[in-house]
């Protein structure tokens, strides 16, 4: 214990970090370890080129770093609230760091496969401990400021790096491996943050590495399962436009600049990331319902783009379907909330968002498997078909569904 009360004091001595540059690094950290685990989606028309992979290949790769968060969240979520946050923090962006030194190597499937695997697990392993950092070490002791900023790293990141691979892979020399050599530079100063950082646990404990994963009480069980069609909607949409969308945008709207076919694709999630934060005080209800009404309609005019080939519609459905899907998303996980025991919150959510990486990969998947037996063009525009009269079905269902406690709840 004094050794690491020692080792504590030094380290806080020699780099005098104070709280809010901590903050703004862990902060920093976060954002760009989101960035670079979504550089290749505006990479993959080309890795698909390079190394003749089918869409199949291109949407396992593109989901392959959920499996790698389903893995660490249950088991290692809440890890850092038993030994500190420092010794998760660090290992965390070590891990995103040899993630990107895949990237660099890469030479085919097999350790791209690693690499988006390992990606999802720095992921997982550095969000969950650096969201309680800015909570522990926010300046005013604000945590509602700092949940707020933490939920912007994830939306920001997802969005920022498609952009940054696409500018790099159409503009840049080493279109493979230059974005990556960067990524690995930009994420030193994160790195010396969470180092150099003031440990925010005092008081250590053992970790239950028990996965933690549980139902709600068995009374709200029919709104969780609601809850959980509600999220399939949800990342049906949102991982065809992050597995496939550039390949569709560079294939079928016969796009050949990868930097615009990004930004055309990110459009999606820039919209949903609007909703998620800006319409956060909507009613559960309400919001599930216009979000499962309002992402058909965008889903419609990207049919009609895929059948005319004009980006322009691509994009206006893009906006627009991603408005209702993180309209959707936020009902979904509102339901979530309003349900759960404060007891057993984390490990609720926990299986909540299993749920969601499984329907968001599972969907990705069955699509690539698809596009490729039966041709890009028709499987997305039947795929897109069916998940839009899901998203109206459940709309219906959600509308005439009564979202309260039951007494057992409580």
């Amino acid at each position: 214990e004094f050794r690491r009360v020692l080792f504590r004091s030094v380290a806080t001595r020699r780099f005098g970090l104070s709280d809010k540059t901590s903050y703004w690094l862990v902060f920093y950290g976060m954002l760009f370890i989101v960035a670079t685990g979504t550089v290749p989606v505006a990479m993959y028309p080309l890795y698909a080129a390079t190394f003749h992979f089918s869409p199949a290949v291109v949407t396992l790769l593109g989901s392959a770093t959920t499996f790698g968060v389903m893995i660490v969240v249950p088991v290692l979520g809440g890890i850092s609230d038993a030994i500190g946050r420092r010794p998760v923090l660090v290992p965390g962006l070590l891990l995103a760091m040899l993630s990107i030194v895949g990237y660099i190597f890469a030479n085919g499937f097999w350790l791209l496969l690693a690499t988006r695997i390992l990606s999802g697990f720095a992921v997982g392993l550095f969000t969950g401990a650096a969201t309680a950092t800015l909570a522990d070490l926010e300046p005013n002791g604000d945590t509602r400021r700092a949940a707020t900023h933490a939920s912007a790293t994830s939306v920001g990141g997802w969005a920022l790096g498609p952009i940054i691979g696409g500018i790099f892979v159409q503009y840049g020399p080493w279109p493979l491996r230059l974005v990556f050599i960067v990524s690995l530079v930009l994420l030193l100063p994160a790195l010396y943050g969470v180092v150099a950082m003031r440990e925010t646990m005092v008081t250590k404990s053992r970790h239950d590495f028990t996965p933690q994963l549980r139902l709600p009480p068995r009374g709200s069980r029919g709104l969780f399962a609601l809850a959980s069609l509600i999220v399939l909607c949800s990342f049906m949409t949102a991982s065809m436009f992050q597995a496939l969308g550039p390949t569709m945008v560079v294939h079928l709207m016969h796009v050949r600049n990868l930097a615009i076919a990004a930004i055309s694709v990110v459009s999606f999630v820039g919209t949903s990331a609007i909703a998620q934060m800006r319409f956060n005080a909507v009613p559960i209800k309400k919001a599930t319902v216009l979000g499962l009404l309002i992402m058909p309609a965008g889903l419609v005019i990207v049919i009609t783009a895929l059948f005319t080939a004009r980006i322009e519609l691509f994009v206006i459905g893009a906006l627009i379907g991603g408005f209702g899907q993180g309209l959707a998303y936020l009902g979904g996980q509102g339901i979530v909330a309003y349900i759960a025991p404060a007891r057993e919150r984390a490990a609720v959510f926990s299986t909540y968002f299993v749920i969601v990486y499984v329907a968001g990969g599972g969907s990705a998947i069955t699509l690539g498997i698809f596009a490729k037996q039966y041709g890009l063009h028709s499987s997305t525009i039947t795929y897109t078909i069916l998940a839009g009269i899901l998203a109206v079905s459940t709309a219906l269902l959600t509308a005439r569904t009564t979202i309260s406690r039951r007494s057992d709840d409580d």
